[in-house]
């Protein structure tokens, strides 16, 4: 039976990804791989990435009009933020996020190590801020 995407495969982040700085200037500088929902790795709901977060640097809150989000802190810590800068919670190694459609969120190293998060989201709601 042909998969409709391809193949399954085992992918290695950051060999199989391409990637983009996103941000607007210091503190929101954040560098993103996109790993699946590209050419080389297609899929029919979702994108797939993850973000790399120097200290100091931020993933700025912002919301998705459409679709969800999930997300899992690999490594480093990270505080999960929503409008106003509120802080949700901390989000040590091994935390996982939901965000529901519409939800504002940001993600903000407070430590002193890059901050490594797997993010999928839907593919109306998309990996870009």
């Amino acid at each position: 039976m042909k998969e409709p995407f391809g193949p399954s495969k085992v992918l290695d982040p950051y060999e199989d990804s391409t990637f983009e700085w996103l941000g607007d200037g210091p503190g929101h500088i954040v560098k993103l791989y996109h790993l699946i929902g590209t050419e080389a790795n297609p899929s029919q709901f979702y994108d797939v990435g993850f973000y790399e977060i120097l200290p100091g640097e931020s993933v700025p809150v912002h919301t998705h009009d459409v679709g969800e989000e999930f997300a899992y802190i690999l490594h480093g810590e990270a505080i999960l933020t929503t409008e106003n800068d509120y802080v949700v919670g901390n989000l040590p190694e091994g935390k996982l996020v939901y965000v529901p459609e519409g939800a504002p969120h940001g993600y903000v190293n407070v430590g002193t190590m890059p901050v490594e998060i797997i993010v999928w989201a839907s593919k109306e709601a998309g990996l870009k801020f």
